[in-house]
């Protein structure tokens, strides 16, 4: 019986089971249609659709024979099925494969062991094997003028080097091998690949210097980010790639000087290097384009003035300079003439930034959607009421601001505001009044100020709020755990803050971190942050607290860090502390407890 002739398109699978014909191609999963007995479930074509098989009411492992590298020449070391034996039905399969087979778009199991085939495989275009988090291999030795044109194996668990033999794919223009566990230098044969447009090698273990790819004329992206590149960028290696859009080199260990034709190449629109070992002085350029629209510069040892030709960039969305070694006096103004600036990050550098000219009744500013400033010598907020109508982050940390935290600041984004972080400043007060926070806050820090007066109400849908290290000498709002559903972090240390623990902070189920250290509370503790299944650390040291420690720690007991040090807690250790398995740090000193240690 010869079966090879039928197209693919109309080979069906069948799971005996449950006595189901699913096609491999067009019917949906819930049709049913009779099949003979004799079927064997080795004897089946799978297909997916988004990288799933359901034939049985369960997803099938995507597993690759060995035939791929006989017929396709592309996998090899993938493993095989291992089940055996296979069905009569296509044991005795011969002759040549159906052309039909390249239109199976979503193959991703084919069972074609134990047969006799007399001629290849149609010849392949487009490989895509992505997404299948199950499938290993490597890549094999490639022949000569192959015609693979697409190459795709990002997230999945293919590993090893790159071989030397990709430079023979000469008709390849795509490459995408991102997230995975590649090894080893990018070989200087990828040089050969004068079709390519994109290359995708991000979040490998790839080391070496990068070739050039001068070669390539026709490359729009690049992306070889967290890697372990070594080396620096040479310009003359870029200037050629006229075509070139996106090229992303973050995370990795180049140095050296950056090449300032980058900056004024005609078509490169975005720019990614950060996090790299980048040194030197940036110098002026020439920004003769206004295609860049994002510079991404962080973190690495740039030193000196921020060159005033980027100002010159009037494309930029996105300018990240933040952790080097930039320095001078810059006027905030200077950045009004970026009307398409929406993130503006300048944070721990060595610049004095004045924000006295910067006017917020200008009608060409910026809007600002993320903005940085921390560490950048400020002496007071930037006026940003007319201008940062979507503003979701903005750090001010570590400056010099002084004064009020002005009321507008929560009702500038119209309530997009999602981080705002004013610590490590001078800050005394909050403008009344304070009822205005946007509902939408997450993140609202304000520890290290010199704020007084009661404790501000948490956001209603804030993870994190910290307001240690003030001078608050209000209670405890009783009503707090009622803003606190949503809440992961809270802390209200360093203050001197009176009065009992509420019972509704029971509400905060969510609450991972709480620290009320260093304040004046008293009375017990409530039994619901013993009981809380949520919580790692729970730190109540040097407080007044007196009742015993009252409540079980549950069996799934998350806590890391017990600290009840310098209080007046008095009775025994409930024996349930044994549940904490996790438990790290359990500080019980300077209190009236009589007890054995250990206690369980």
């Amino acid at each position: 019986m010869y079966l090879w002739n039928i197209p693919f398109s109309k080979i069906a699978c069948f799971a005996r089971s449950q006595r189901r014909w699913v096609t491999a191609w067009g019917i949906s999963r819930t049709e049913k249609l009779e099949a003979p007995s004799s079927l064997a479930m080795d004897a089946v074509i799978k297909t997916q659709i988004d990288s799933r098989v359901y034939a049985n009411d369960f997803m099938y492992p995507i597993l690759l024979k060995d035939v791929f590298d006989e017929c396709f020449g592309i996998c090899s070391g993938i493993d095989p099925c291992s089940s055996g034996k296979t069905g009569a039905l296509l044991r005795y399969l011969q002759g040549p494969i159906d052309s039909s087979l390249v239109k199976l778009r979503s193959l991703s199991v084919i069972h074609l062991n134990y047969n006799n085939f007399t001629a290849p495989a149609p010849t392949l275009q487009i490989l895509d094997l992505s997404n299948n988090q199950l499938l290993w291999g490597a890549l094999p030795e490639f022949p000569q003028g192959g015609s693979l044109r697409t190459l795709v194996l990002s997230d999945t668990k293919f590993s090893g080097h790159m071989p030397d033999s990709i430079g023979k794919l000469e008709m390849l223009s795509w490459i995408e091998l991102a997230r995975r566990n590649f090894s080893g230098p990018i070989p200087s044969s990828i040089a050969n690949l004068t079709r390519l447009l994109y290359l995708d090698l991000s979040s490998n273990g790839f080391t070496g210097s990068i070739p050039s790819f001068r070669s390539s004329k026709n490359l729009t992206h690049i992306n070889l980010s967290r890697n372990y590149f070594t080396g620096q960028i040479i310009s003359h290696h870029w200037e050629v790639l006229l075509n070139l859009v996106n090229l992303d080199l973050h995370h990795n260990l180049l140095h050296g000087g950056l090449p300032l034709s980058l900056f004024s190449h005609p078509s490169l629109q975005n720019i990614w290097l950060s996090n790299n070992q980048f040194s030197g002085q940036l110098n002026e350029f020439s920004a003769a384009s206004y295609v860049l629209e994002a510079l991404d510069l962080g973190s690495n040892n740039l030193q000196g003035p921020i060159p005033m030709s980027v100002f010159d960039l009037r494309g930029l969305h996105i300018l990240e300079l933040s952790f080097n070694k930039l320095n001078g006096i810059l006027e905030l103004s200077k950045f009004q003439k970026l009307e398409k600036l929406t993130t503006l990050c300048l944070s721990h550098n060595r610049l004095s930034i004045n924000v006295d000219g910067f006017n917020s009744t200008f009608s060409k500013s910026p809007h600002f959607t993320t903005l940085k400033l921390a560490s950048c010598n400020l002496r007071r907020f930037p006026d940003l009421r007319n201008h940062s109508k979507f503003l979701t982050y903005s750090d001010l940390s570590q400056n010099q601001i002084q004064g009020e935290i002005h009321n507008w600041i929560w009702m500038i984004s119209n309530s997009f505001l999602m981080h705002l972080n004013l610590s490590h400043n001078l800050l005394v007060d909050l403008q009344q009044p304070f009822s205005n926070l946007p509902s939408y806050l997450s993140t609202l820090d304000l520890h290290s100020n010199l704020l007084h007066g009661r404790i501000p109400t948490p956001p209603q849908f804030s993870s994190y709020v910290d307001y240690s290290n003030n001078s608050f000498f209000s209670s405890i709002p009783d009503d707090i755990g009622t803003y606190m559903s949503f809440t992961v972090f809270f802390s209200v240390s360093k203050n001197n803050i009176s009065g009992i623990i509420p019972a509704s902070i029971c509400r905060a189920t969510y609450l991972q971190v709480l620290d009320l250290s260093n304040n004046a509370l008293s009375g017990g503790t409530p039994s619901c942050l013993i009981e809380n299944e949520a919580l790692a650390v729970l730190n109540l040291r040097r407080n007044m607290f007196s009742s015993i420690l009252s409540g079980n720690f549950p069996g799934n007991c998350n806590l890391q860090t017990l600290d009840l040090n310098g209080n007046l807690l008095e009775g025994t250790i409930p024996e349930s502390v044994a549940n904490c398995k996790e438990l790290e740090v359990l500080n019980l000193g300077n209190n009236r407890i009589d007890d054995n240690f250990p206690c369980w």
